[in-house]
């Protein structure tokens, strides 16, 4: 009787320490922007290597690669979901303008081919970025205060390496 009393104690505490680190590590994401609200993005910086003597650089990166500087201006709030209008400026001194819809919700990490550019406006130190999708499982490494020109702020700060085979 006394190993049933035990075991049971001890599943009920497993379960009780479960829904409490489960309430808060499932924080809400809160969307930190408005309309009309900008950033950019400068110093993007992309290393690519591959053991495949043959194998070419993925246009996703090599695009990347080749810029100065990328900004994305706010077009539209709902819920968690944002929408960009993105231009982008190349090291060759190019400029470009993405005419296609650029959004990602902020919770999941869904949506566009630019999804990691937006993330939750609440994030500290080891909470991840998103809640689900691909980038489920990558952590804010700090939050560190930064002077902007329009003033000084706290950022979060992620550095991130991902190692894929085969096609990306």
């Amino acid at each position: 009787m006394k190993k049933k009393t035990v075991l049971l104690t001890f599943v009920s505490v497993f379960l009780l320490s479960a829904m409490v680190v489960t309430s808060v590590v499932a924080q809400p994401r809160i969307v930190g922007v408005t309309v009309d609200d900008w950033f950019k993005y400068g110093d993007i910086t992309v290393n690519w290597s591959s053991n495949d003597p043959n194998a070419t650089i993925p246009f996703n990166l090599e695009w990347m690669s080749a810029l100065e500087w990328i900004k994305l201006t706010v077009t539209d709030v709902s819920g968690t979901n944002i929408t960009f209008q993105i231009v982008s400026h190349l090291k060759n001194a190019t400029d470009g303008t993405h005419d296609d819809i650029v959004v990602v919700d902020i919770n999941t990490g869904e949506g566009s081919l630019y999804s990691a550019w937006a993330i939750s406006a609440n994030l500290n130190a080891n909470d991840t970025i998103y809640s689900s999708f691909d980038y489920s499982t990558m952590k804010i490494n700090e939050t560190i205060v930064r002077t902007y020109p329009d003033g000084v702020r706290d950022t979060n700060h992620l550095n991130n390496t991902v190692e894929r085979s085969g096609i990306l």
